[in-house]
């Protein structure tokens, strides 16, 4: 956008990527993107809905008090926002909610906006989805006053700029359980994390990988070594989890969504996913390890939650083509990362969903997932 010089739009989204290795710079991170939005608050908060706790939660703006009530006294109110937010993008996380736009009209009239928003002026807001991962869930909400007015397309179109980066940070933050990352004792503590990791070079070579992916490269899992080399076990995934490795060697902002839940293996068989964090620039990050160009962090299968899609399939009539595309796009993989992992065409892919949209009478992606998760059965 004109009036956000690229370079500070790269500043940022490099601040973002630091907040993944050193989770206490997401306050003034969150401050910096509430600024952009123009916003006088932010929250980045996310939620283990199975054990019913926050798992991590930051803010910028807010008073603690303000915070407090809408965390204890407006919980019932904040729950209502959280499932409309995931019925209406689920799949589509990068389109963000806004208030005034998209809340259904309850909302202006519940005890939350009446006692809390409307005394200390907030009259609009946004909210991106940065989480979704079985039973975890994440927002990034940003807050705006009277004295601004209303949300408008240029901070839609700013979020879904800054969403995925978040997102990346987020869950690569999440797997890390928020701990930091330093130099000196790098080692010891990705040994910590049951996570795979591998730090890898600009060609994908293998410079460090701690113990839970040394474990998985000898099992032959999901990503495996090559001549030393990252390798997916899905094909077409392998091309796009180096595509994203050789996007990290650039300017933070040009990997965009690619790399974000890369799939590793069959869609229909395993969940496994790959997220790619650069790390060729930052002040945080390129200390990490010499040379490096990323770190590749691969979920692990048996903590995801993958909808069976048979009976969807059997239902519309999907061909087994449509049905792994569709497991991929439910996953919350991008249209083009999907199609890498099938090892077809772009066209192809799209080709696939408009023959599903068409199929199960839906129109855009978002409410495709959310049909095919509604009648899936969990897996």
């Amino acid at each position: 956008m004109a009036e956000l010089m690229t370079e500070d739009l790269s500043d940022l989204i490099g601040a973002i990527y630091d907040c993944a290795v050193d989770p206490a710079l997401w306050p003034a991170t969150i401050g910096r993107i509430c600024g952009v939005l123009r916003c006088v608050a932010s929250q980045l908060y996310l939620f283990d809905r199975a054990a019913g706790r926050n798992i991590f939660a930051s803010g910028w703006g807010e008073a603690p008090e303000a915070t407090r009530r809408i965390v204890e006294d407006y919980a019932a109110d904040a729950a209502a926002l959280q499932s409309a937010t995931l019925a209406r993008w689920s799949g589509d996380m990068d389109d963000p909610m806004v208030l005034s736009r998209d809340v259904p009209v309850e909302f202006a009239t519940s005890r939350a906006t009446i006692e809390w928003a409307r005394p200390l002026g907030y009259c609009d807001g946004i909210t991106a989805v940065v989480l979704q991962d079985g039973s975890r869930i994440g927002f990034l909400a940003a807050t705006r006053h009277d004295s601004v007015g209303l949300v408008t397309e240029r901070e839609v179109a700013l979020m879904r700029l800054i969403a995925p980066h978040v997102r990346r940070a987020v869950a690569i933050g999440s797997l890390l359980d928020m701990r930091a990352l330093h130099a000196a004792t790098l080692a010891a503590t990705l040994d910590k994390v049951a996570t795979p990791i591998g730090i890898v070079d600009s060609g994908g070579t293998v410079l460090h990988a701690n113990a839970a992916a040394h474990e998985m490269f000898a099992a032959q899992g999901p990503a495996r070594l090559l001549d030393g080399r990252l390798t997916a076990r899905a094909p077409g995934a392998t091309a796009a989890l180096r595509g994203a490795i050789g996007r990290a060697t650039e300017a933070d902002g040009a990997i965009g969504r690619q790399g974000i839940g890369v799939p590793l293996g069959d869609p229909l068989d395993s969940p496994a996913l790959a997220h790619v964090l650069p790390l060729a620039r930052g002040e945080v990050r390129r200390g990490l390890v010499s040379e490096a160009a990323a770190a590749v962090f691969v979920t692990d299968a048996a903590r995801r939650t993958v909808p069976d899609l048979a009976a969807v399939a059997a239902q519309f009539a999907l061909t087994p083509a449509e049905t792994r595309l569709l497991a991929l796009l439910a996953g919350g993989a991008a249209l083009a990362d999907a199609a890498a992992a099938l090892g077809i065409a772009g066209t192809t892919a799209k080709t696939h969903l408009a023959r599903i949209f068409s199929k199960t009478g839906t129109t855009r992606q978002a409410e495709l997932v959310a049909l095919a998760l509604q009648l899936a059965r969990p897996g």
